[in-house]
């Protein structure tokens, strides 16, 4: 019965995690809506989400208390569950999602540099811009804190962390495919909301690890 009530509890607490992260999105497109943003504003900002997310995982792989590294190898090597590991392994994930940003980033700039380089000097710290990015910062922040103390006191399988860590790329791969959609039909919700889903799948994901 105790444990029913437990399993009970951790399924609400999950899912307010996961309405939290809606609600963030859903925030954000209100606010890309109403100020009518471009594909480039919300491609920064959702890139912007996707670094504060890498930062975050890698204080949460720094911050492991017991961990497992089976059939772990990290630069080719088989290792140990040592300190030292951890901080391997946050080398390796900050490297691996560090060089995707950086390609997606180079990608968003890729054509017209110049004028775009002007575009984000005048738009990149308007208020709405930054509340957007206060509103990410927060949800993550709140999903972070409620997870960490449960990580703390289980053992954790680190490849499968680093996998479910390195899956998070994905919803970028799916910005580029919708920043090439949108140019094409110019449906910035849709594009959104199907970012918005991936978020979703990918937050499930990391956190059933």
């Amino acid at each position: 019965m105790e444990k029913e009530k437990t399993r009970n509890k951790s399924a609400k607490s999950f899912l307010l995690t996961v309405l939290a992260l809606i609600i963030s999105n859903a925030a954000v497109i209100f606010i890309a809506k109403i100020d009518k943003w471009d594909i480039i504003t919300i491609t920064l900002i959702y890139w912007i989400q996707n670094v504060i997310i890498m930062f975050l995982f890698i204080i949460k792989i720094l911050t492991l208390k017991g961990f497992s590294t089976k059939g772990l190898k990290i630069f080719g090597k088989h290792v140990e569950p040592t300190s030292g590991t951890r901080y391997k392994a946050a080398l390796k994930f900050f490297l691996y999602y560090g060089i995707f940003h950086l390609a997606f980033l180079y990608l968003i700039f890729n054509d017209d540099t110049i004028s775009r380089i002007q575009f984000v000097k005048s738009n990149l710290f308007t208020a709405v811009f930054v509340i957007a990015i206060v509103i990410f910062l927060f949800n993550h922040l709140f999903s972070f804190i409620y997870y960490f103390k449960k990580d703390q006191e289980k053992e954790v399988e680190l490849g499968k962390l680093l996998f479910s860590g390195e899956a998070r790329v994905a919803p970028m791969n799916l910005i580029v495919f919708g920043f090439i959609l949108v140019i094409k039909s110019g449906d910035l919700v849709f594009f959104m909301l199907l970012k918005t889903i991936a978020d979703v799948i990918m937050h499930i994901v990391e956190h059933k690890v």
